[in-house]
């Protein structure tokens, strides 16, 4: 019987089609329309890097990012807290049982 190598590259095709459509490819397009700009016409203009020089030099953006890494950071703890709080009832429960399966002495 020959080996049929190819067979589980054609059940993973599919997902794998998928997977560059709707991730890969509007990251790679966005990453290539960053480079342009739009004149009022609708004609497309190559700035280069002028757009990232603007938005690194706009006291704006660096509000904005130090906003959100702040609420960012809240959240985490406070899902961290929240995680804590709903398990430790359970854990509680099983060193409960525990102690009182293995006492010590």
């Amino acid at each position: 019987m020959k080996a049929r190598w190819w067979v589980p590259f054609a059940f993973l095709a599919p997902a794998l089609l998928g997977l560059v459509t709707f991730r890969f490819a509007p990251i790679v397009i966005a990453a290539v329309g960053s480079f342009y700009g739009t004149t009022l016409r609708g004609e497309s203009v190559f700035l280069g890097l002028r757009n990232y020089t603007e938005l690194f030099e706009d006291p704006a953006f660096w509000s904005t990012i130090s906003t959100a890494l702040i609420l960012q950071r809240r959240q985490d703890v406070i899902s961290q807290m929240r995680g804590g709080l709903h398990h430790a009832p359970r854990v509680t429960r099983r060193a409960t049982r525990a102690a009182a399966l293995f006492p010590a002495r």
